[in-house]
């Protein structure tokens, strides 16, 4: 074994040598006044290091320009083994961890061994002379391995052992940051043929040329994979943006309808004051003022009883009107539910509701009731009072259950009857949809609330009303 020792720059100063050191031996013949012979002879010498050199030049262009990783090292391969005229080559990694070297890669090896992970013992002088920042020649690499029972043994065929004990080997470093990374080794199986101090020389600059495309392509695999992940950063922030957009847009869609909902029922309970104002309030203000225009006549005729007897009247109408009044308002916004919240209020809601119809209503309670927004509580009130009313009169039921469930996050109210039931896609959507059902549904849409119907003729009705409350318990209170 026979090893060239230096750097990574010292290679090419000595492969350079061997052709600057023609040209004095050319003079030396011209001066000493040698057979033209001699001098023919000496030019060949210097023709074949210029063509090496061009040689070398192409190759160095042809792996230089490669950037993917697997072209780099298939193409350092090939033209190692090509530029030396020999039979095969490898590439050795070197792990810094655990001491070992691993063949990543093989170029016309009749047998793959890449993956296999070698240690200092079993490729002891090629590897530990290779650290040292040398090139390794091992013209007598068979008859080593030879000597290493316990490596030749393990090899499986004998068309192997054949292989290698016909094989000589050159072993060059590959560098980055000062440090060796991992080796070009390559193979020839000629026996006649011996590689010599140029070959050391050749190969130890051509893996100089090697270490900086090797860095060059690790870099651009570095820069894709850097490039994919912000892609992929990019497509899933892109998707995440969407998902909100979507969101917003889904929310945006949901405030559109609960406000169209709350206008409609807005409408609806000014309306609905407009006509009890109309058929109460101001039919008894007429009749307070008749009255007391009947009542100035008779003090103006000096009839005394008469005008006692319309003031008694006009004042009974403007009590009356009083109270038709705080109906009105408590209609608008039970005082019950404002004050004592809203199990008091359905309590006391059902029982007037009994006492109208025949069937009956029973209220039950799960879990602790909170206290909501007034916005929220008037709405389930309304929405309750809506479907037991619904059921009792127009659905003729014999039992009803209302049943409002306080769960963690969550609100249900449900209103479940044994009446005649109905087809309820038809009210929602005919021609003129049931007035009480678009009620609920508007009410329900103006707190967001979920509103789901089951009915058919013959088996009664389930109203179910669903609502988060993480955000609306004690609001406003």
């Amino acid at each position: 074994m026979s090893a060239a020792k230096g750097t990574p720059n010292q290679p090419i100063i000595n492969f350079i040598s061997s052709v600057d050191g023609s040209h004095g031996a050319l003079a030396e013949i011209n001066e000493s006044g040698q057979t033209e012979t001699m001098e023919i002879e000496s030019l060949r010498v210097v023709e074949n290091g210029l063509a090496a050199m061009r040689n070398l030049y192409e190759i160095t262009k042809d792996i230089v320009s490669q950037l993917v990783i697997e072209d780099v090292i298939n193409a350092i391969l090939r033209a190692a083994t090509q530029g030396l005229g020999a039979y095969a080559a490898d590439l050795l990694l070197r792990d810094y961890a655990t001491g070992q070297w691993k063949v990543f890669a093989e170029y016309n090896k009749p047998f793959d061994y890449t993956g296999t992970n070698l240690s200092l013992d079993e490729y002891g002088p090629e590897i530990s002379g290779v650290l040292e920042g040398k090139t390794v020649i091992m013209n007598n690499f068979g008859s080593w391995l030879k000597d290493k029972a316990d490596t030749f043994d393990t090899l499986p065929t004998e068309m192997e052992k054949k292989f290698w004990l016909s094989s000589i080997c050159l072993s060059a470093p590959l560098w980055r940051d000062g440090k060796v990374f991992g080796l070009v080794s390559v193979t020839d199986v000629d026996t006649s043929r011996q590689f010599t101090q140029n070959d050391a020389d050749f190969l130890s600059l051509f893996t100089g040329v090697a270490s900086v495309a090797f860095a060059n392509a690790d870099t651009h695999s570095r820069l894709l994979r850097l490039n994919e992940d912000l892609e992929n950063r990019v497509e899933e922030r892109t998707l995440q943006l969407q998902r909100v957009n979507e969101e917003l847009e889904r929310k945006t869609a949901q405030l559109d309808n609960a406000l169209d909902a709350t206008i409609r029922l807005q409408e609806q309970e000014r309306e609905r004051i407009a006509n009890e104002l109309h058929d109460t309030s101001c039919q008894m203000v007429a009749g307070a003022l008749f009255e007391l225009q009947a009542a100035q006549v008779s003090l103006n005729s000096g009839n005394l009883k008469t005008t006692k007897q319309k003031l008694v009247t006009a004042m009974q109408v403007i009590r009356d009107l009083d109270n038709a009044n705080r109906t009105v308002m408590e209609a608008a916004y039970p005082s019950l539910l404002s004050n004592k919240g809203l199990v008091s209020a359905l309590k006391y809601s059902i029982k007037g509701l009994n006492n109208q119809f025949d069937g009956s209503c029973r209220l039950v309670v799960e879990g602790t009731p909170v206290r909501l927004s007034k916005q929220i509580e008037l709405a389930l009130f309304r929405i309750a009072q809506e479907g037991v009313t619904n059921a009792l009169k127009h659905a003729r039921a014999n039992e009803v259950s209302l049943t409002l469930s306080f769960a963690e996050n969550m609100v249900r109210v449900r209103v479940k009857d044994d009446g005649i039931g109905f087809d309820h896609v038809s009210k929602m959507t005919g021609a003129v949809p049931h007035r009480g059902l678009v009620g609920i549904q508007d009410r329900a849409a103006s707190i967001g609330a979920l509103l789901t119907v089951h009915s058919a003729s013959g088996v009664g009705t389930v109203i179910l009303i669903e609502l988060p409350i993480d955000t609306t318990v004690f609001v406003d209170r």
